[in-house]
């Protein structure tokens, strides 16, 4: 199941923030994205769109929760690979037939989708990949090694800033470091 009705009354149960606070936060996003952009920048990495979907799938479908992040990060990794076996098979010699190996390799991992099994791996983030490396221009003219490393930079960076907001943010008040 990818949305429910109960996932919707829950997400509009959440108290919107303040201006000031909504100002805030807009500004943690901004100095986050550019943060990963420098990253992507200085490595000579282009293909920051997967970090980008990396981060939207955890944000919007694992709550950006740390405990989620394999979820995430290894479904992402699926789907990118995924789409590289198109690349790969009809980019070749194989041509068409390359095409039908490839909706074999496919089958499966949908049944696997649809049964709910193999959910670490096989989940809504790796078809949300799948679905963005397929797109003709994508598979065309994309840089796989480049978008893999994107995607490696963006789990690593995005896990880390993340991860230490939710672990300051679920300390208890008045905690003291080291006590």
């Amino acid at each position: 199941m990818i949305a429910t009705e109960s996932n919707a009354v829950a997400a509009s149960a959440v108290p919107k923030p303040s201006p000031l606070k909504a100002l805030g936060l807009l500004l943690g996003a901004v100095l986050l994205v550019a943060g990963y952009l420098v990253l992507c920048g200085t490595l000579g990495n282009s293909e920051f769109y997967a970090g980008f979907l990396f981060l939207l799938c955890w944000a919007a479908l694992e709550q950006g929760k740390l405990a989620r992040l394999p979820y995430a990060a290894l479904g992402a990794a699926l789907g990118l690979a995924l789409g590289y076996a198109l690349h790969v098979l009809t980019t070749g010699s194989l041509g068409a037939t390359g095409g039908y190996i490839f909706a074999a390799l496919l089958l499966p991992v949908i049944y696997c989708q649809l049964m709910g099994w193999l959910s670490l791996v096989v989940n809504f983030t790796a078809m949300a990949f799948l679905t963005v490396v397929t797109i003709p221009h994508v598979q065309a003219y994309g840089d796989f090694r480049n978008a893999a490393l994107a995607l490696v930079i963006g789990v690593v960076y995005f896990g880390l800033v993340l991860g230490v907001s939710e672990r300051l943010s679920a300390r208890p008040k008045g905690a003291i470091a080291g006590s």
